[in-house]
């Protein structure tokens, strides 16, 4: 079974997005094609932590459901997408990891406490074993509170909606689509975190995530993590030709000196893959930001059987 329908089954034909400013929606039609809506969320609706997200207002999100849902009709049970900096994501590796599901979930807890400054009886936790690459078991793990993930979900059951799906940015962007380079680096970028993951076929081999500066030397701080990541990853793969590399930067002006920059970088060749079409209004596109569109759009590609 792939792994994003591990976390999901079966695929969603309606995908939701937030963040702290914006919430899109996006829904595939099999006559009209790719249908999308966006509006405004009121300050505050979302408090957003250290740890991710802690908290979702339930009033203010069911206005901004109902009101999308009159320009786009919902499915019932979507998909949503959140900033990766609000979810946790990462990988466990081991000879010795146990095989029965509530032991390995018993580990990954255990784990959690050095990882994040909460409870791990509060975290909501899902995970999915990847077999054994580089003669080790791989886990890869995906975590968020639960009471804020609680909140969210509260909006769309008071609308009789039931999400069947939740994950952040990176992951949607690691999701296997046609045409796209079976080995390939994805580079995230978005309100100053950052995010990189290995991908090969439908494993993810290495991810990292980081908060970088939202200003100051931001080219010279991505150009040195891309860096160190390519030579990690080449010392620990055995990886010799170059990796085809995806940008998804939410700054226009960083994506372009960073994607005029990569070409400098030993080993990194940026991929001419481009993402699947998700709105096709330029105009509400552009509004919606980069990124963010094309996750969504990955998730219904990518999310199908």
């Amino acid at each position: 079974m792939r792994w994003p329908l591990k976390f999901s089954s079966p695929p969603p034909d309606t995908v939701w997005s937030f963040d702290s400013e914006t919430a899109i929606l996006l829904r595939r039609d099999s006559k009209l094609g790719h249908r999308c809506s966006a509006r405004e969320i009121p300050e505050g609706t979302f408090t957003v932590g250290s740890a991710g997200l802690q908290a979702a207002d339930l009033e203010n999100l069911k206005g901004v459901l109902a009101e999308l849902h009159q320009s786009v009709r919902a499915s019932k049970r979507p998909a949503i997408i959140l900033p990766t900096a609000w979810l946790r994501v990462f990988l466990i590796e081991g000879e010795d990891l146990p095989k029965a599901t509530h032991e390995m979930e018993e580990v990954i807890r255990w784990r959690l406490k050095k990882i994040l400054p909460i409870p791990p009886a509060e975290l909501r936790l899902a995970f999915h074993d990847q077999g054994r690459l580089r003669d080790k078991r791989q886990i890869l793990c995906l975590v968020g509170i639960e009471k804020a993930l609680e909140g969210l979900e509260a909006a769309f059951d008071s609308l009789r909606w039931r999400p069947g799906l939740i994950l952040p940015r990176i992951l949607s962007l690691a999701l296997r689509l046609p045409g796209v380079p079976r080995r390939r680096l994805v580079l995230q970028q978005e309100s100053g975190f950052f995010s990189l993951v290995l991908v090969e076929g439908e494993s993810i081999l290495f991810l990292r995530t980081k908060p970088l500066p939202v200003r100051g030397e931001r080219l010279e701080t991505y150009l040195r993590e891309l860096i160190m990541a390519e030579s990690f990853i080449r010392e620990s793969f055995g990886i010799s030709e170059d990796l085809e590399t995806l940008l998804v930067i939410s700054d226009a002006d960083l994506e372009e000196d960073l994607g005029g920059s990569l070409e400098e970088v030993k080993g990194l060749r940026r991929s001419s893959f481009r993402w699947p079409e998700g709105c096709t209004d330029p105009v509400l596109s552009g509004a919606m930001g980069r990124g963010r569109v094309e996750a969504m759009a990955s998730v219904l590609v990518g999310g199908r059987p």
